[in-house]
């Protein structure tokens, strides 16, 4: 893959992500929460570009440790520093901004196709969090995990795209260093003679 064919499968990606975190929302919070709650469904466009009421907690439970629940992240990433306050909205909706552009100018320096995808879903998922923030002042979440009372921070399709992205960078990084360092510690040295 060319550099240029990098880049734009990257963007392709990046968008891939996001409109698969907003389709996921819109049918969690369309086709099943709304007909719940008595309120009617909108259609995925018209969903978009309007921003609609904040739904109230639900819960479904799908399995002994998966719940369906439909829950408002005021926060970041699986509903830390969950703050209501508009201050706070806006500081995270810019702090989050900052970090993806910042991983944009990487994406567009990197040759790395696996550095690139990890980028590229990382990208996508915080402007699929982002939109959210925008429009509800809010994220949606409604992946809940749970075993033996124990609960993980419920989640989104965004959150986990960046999870995996950021993941895939890491290890990338951290295989690509330590080859580098295998390969110093086994080349030859030369050696000057007095």
């Amino acid at each position: 893959m060319t550099g240029i064919q990098l880049k734009i499968f990257s963007f392709a990606l990046i968008a891939v992500v996001f409109i698969a975190d907003q389709f996921s929302k819109w049918a969690f919070t369309q086709l099943l929460i709304s007909p719940n709650a008595g309120l009617g469904s909108s259609p995925f466009f018209d969903w978009l570009q309007n921003p609609h009421a904040i739904l109230p907690f639900m819960e479904f439970q799908i399995t002994s440790f998966f719940n369906i629940v439909m829950v408002w992240n005021y926060g970041v990433s699986f509903g830390f520093f969950n703050d209501k306050s508009l201050e706070s909205t806006y500081f995270l909706i810019a702090l989050a901004l900052v970090i993806a552009f910042g991983l944009m100018l990487w994406l567009l320096d990197t040759k790395d196709r696996v550095i690139a995808i990890g980028l590229s879903l990382a990208i996508g998922g915080a402007f699929g969090n982002v939109f959210d923030r925008f429009r509800f002042g809010a994220v949606i979440d409604f992946m809940d995990f749970h075993a033996y009372g124990l609960h993980w921070p419920a989640f989104n399709l965004a959150d986990s795209c960046i999870m995996i992205g950021i993941g895939l960078v890491i290890v990338k990084t951290f295989l690509t260093d330590e080859k580098k360092n295998n390969e110093r510690a086994n080349a030859p040295h030369d050696k000057k003679t007095i």
